[in-house]
């Protein structure tokens, strides 16, 4: 993964680094630690019933649309005739650097709304 070379900072990297490894603390994630079965790991930050994962972390949850507005919404316009898994893996090879500096910015919203 050429990704690690990229000059970002570390906290980026990291955050790239878990999401693509699927270890980032979301929902699909942390409801294995206590044995909830996946179809139950529901996002609790948006009116979606979907199971928070990386796909909907992304792409649909409505806590972070503004996000995916501002300054990222030519990483979310391509290929919108697509599934979320290839525009996903799209977004991954295509834009390494602007995808980490959206989950940094997305984990830090998480964050601040969960732990309030």
């Amino acid at each position: 993964a050429n990704y690690i070379m990229f000059n970002m900072r570390k906290y980026e990297r990291s955050v790239l680094c878990q999401f693509r490894m699927g270890i980032l603390l979301l929902r699909i994630e942390t409801g294995r630690y206590v044995g909830e079965p996946v179809e139950q790991r529901h996002c609790r930050l948006c009116n979606h019933s979907s199971i928070e994962d990386e796909t909907h972390v992304l792409f649909e949850c409505t806590l972070y649309n503004t996000i995916r507005q501002s300054q990222y919404q030519e990483l979310f316009a391509e290929h919108n005739n697509e599934t979320l898994n290839y525009r996903l893996v799209h977004i991954m090879l295509n834009y390494p650097r602007k995808l980490a500096k959206c989950l940094t910015q997305i984990i830090m919203l998480r964050r601040g709304t969960i732990y309030r």
